[in-house]
């Protein structure tokens, strides 16, 4: 698994699978998992309480956390997405 947010990704996407009557996190929701947990810098939720947002420290990007997936139990597979300062002081008031 890759420990790092590399320099030419803008998306990391993640995914349900469904094996054997059952859901399990793919490679990408795992990896999600673990930058939010041990290496992006939270900064704030937005006002829905749905989107977080997230720094990170190596190159000073901001990353939101999203769940693209409404209809599924607790909005779906995680989603990061790259997004600029303009972005986040609109979304966010920072």
């Amino acid at each position: 698994m890759k420990k790092v947010i590399l320099a030419d990704e803008q998306i990391i996407k993640g995914k349900w699978l469904f094996e054997n009557d059952e859901i399990r996190k793919d490679a990408n929701s795992m990896r999600i998992e673990w930058l939010i947990k041990n290496h992006l810098k939270w900064i704030a939720k937005d006002t829905s309480g749905w989107l977080n947002l997230y720094k990170d420290p190596d190159d000073q990007r901001y990353w939101e956390l999203q769940f693209e997936d409404s209809d599924s139990h607790g909005g779906g597979a995680p989603t990061l997405i790259c997004i600029s300062a303009d972005a986040v002081a609109k979304r966010y008031n920072i």
